[in-house]
């Protein structure tokens, strides 16, 4: 059994939790409500955690100042993953080249991302994303500009409330 640490964090969208290990990003979790609801969670992926852990303080850090509303770059965060696949890199680097603040659209990721006919894979991506907000894909948006899709917990008002945090203002 493979150990991993964890680390939760109290936001305005509920608990926001960290899985990692050797200084890299495997997994995370938003919106959750409670420390009890985090190793729930965490026992269902088939992680055993103890207590949480700062094992990544300056990610923390920036996870921090990130849900203060403030500017932050995740570029130096090292994410695991056991299942990349050369467009799924591709993709989660164009993914995480959107600025804060920012939005694109899945057509224009998958042009960035070097599949300009891959808009439908780009958000089969997005869905599969283990690290929201590092690599943000609350920031990819439909072709109309409408929200479309986000599996974090509480699905598309987590992903306006993420974008309002950071001053993008969506249509009515």
């Amino acid at each position: 059994m493979e150990h991993w640490e964890f680390f939760a964090l109290s936001t305005p969208l509920g608990l926001v939790v960290t899985v990692g290990r050797r200084g890299h990003l495997a997994r995370m979790l938003l919106g959750l409500p409670s420390l009890e609801a985090v190793q729930g969670q965490l026992r269902r992926l088939g992680l055993h955690p103890a207590q949480p852990r700062d094992w990544s303080p300056e990610l923390h850090r920036r996870l921090a100042a990130y849900f203060q509303g403030r500017p932050v770059s995740f570029d130096a965060v090292r994410l695991w993953s056991p299942c990349w696949t050369d467009f799924r890199r591709r993709v989660v680097a164009a993914c995480r080249s959107v600025p804060f603040g920012q939005v694109t659209t899945y057509r224009a990721l998958a042009q960035e991302a070097g599949s300009p006919k891959s808009a439908r894979a780009v958000g089969g991506v997005m869905r599969w994303n283990p690290w929201p907000v590092v690599v943000p894909c609350h920031r990819v948006l439909a072709s109309d500009g409408t929200l479309r899709g986000y599996s974090a917990a509480a699905g598309l008002e987590t992903k306006r409330r993420l974008l309002e945090l950071e001053g993008v203002r969506l249509p009515e």
